[in-house]
């Protein structure tokens, strides 16, 4: 593919500028100093120093067409390859050089394909898209500097290249069809599951019955190792406790219980 473009963008060279072959020579050479001094004719240099693809021309989705056979087939978009020279004049005198320089320069800008008359056989019905180099996509300087700093023009050249194939495509859909099934939720139950007891039918728990109150002390019970005292009275079982004694301090309780009883003398 490349040298197919090579030989697109000499005869481009050749009719558009116009560069005669009698007069003015084309290289394709690295523009080093071993090879500028052996030169000794006018030459217009198209060095290609990069190449990649060109994401700007991306195409997403698929390409249909019909084949020999009447059938319908696609494929996956092509990619677009970008190619990138750097084209330098070389000649004895500068003004010579310049005004070289400046013809390739109007030819290139006049230009957004390379003319479908230049293409040979192998890129016919092809786009190759014609354009100066971006600025993001410039030559880098350690190149430039080996062609001695020279004024030069640099371009791009975007191409199509054919690396997808074709695959044919199933039989056309002629009729649509639609069904509707009903899927249970709840599968069957082979045999009716138990009832639930009823609120009504579920026995309650028996009530837990309540400790019976412990008895309170006689009067003639001992205390401890001592014996009671038979002329005492015996204590008033149902008296009512004395009332609590509580203090408030600033609005906080600080004290509550209960006063001690009467000692008996």
């Amino acid at each position: 593919m490349i040298h197919h473009i090579d030989r697109a963008l000499e005869q481009f060279l050749r009719t558009t500028v116009p560069l005669p072959a009698a007069s003015v020579d084309i290289s394709f050479r690295t523009p080093d100093a071993p090879w500028t001094a052996g030169l000794t004719r006018p030459t217009v240099d198209v060095f290609l120093w990069d190449l990649g693809l060109d994401h700007r021309a991306r195409h997403a989705g698929v390409e249909e067409s019909v084949g020999d056979s009447g059938g319908r087939r696609w494929r996956a978009p092509m990619p677009v390859v970008a190619l990138r020279y750097l084209m330098t004049v070389w000649t004895s005198e500068h003004r010579d050089e310049h005004e070289l320089l400046g013809a390739v320069l109007t030819a290139v800008l006049g230009h957004q394909n390379l003319p479908e008359a230049v293409l040979p056989d192998p890129l016919a019905g092809l786009r190759c898209s014609l354009a100066l180099a971006d600025e993001d996509r410039r030559c880098p300087f350690e190149l430039r500097s080996s062609a001695g700093a020279k004024a030069a023009v640099e371009i791009q050249i975007s191409i199509p290249v054919a690396a997808t194939t074709w695959r044919e495509r199933g039989p056309a859909v002629e009729r649509v069809a639609a069904a509707v099934v009903h899927h249970d939720t709840v599968p069957a139950s082979p045999t009716p599951s138990p009832a639930a007891p009823t609120a009504a039918a579920t026995p309650r728990p028996a009530a837990t019955p309540r400790p019976a109150a412990r008895p309170r002390p006689a009067a003639h019970a001992r205390i401890g190792n001592q014996p009671a005292d038979a002329d005492e009275p015996p204590a008033a079982p149902d008296a009512d406790p004395p009332a609590p004694i509580r203090r408030r301090q600033h609005g906080t309780l600080v004290m509550e219980g209960r006063p001690s009883p009467p000692k008996t003398s």
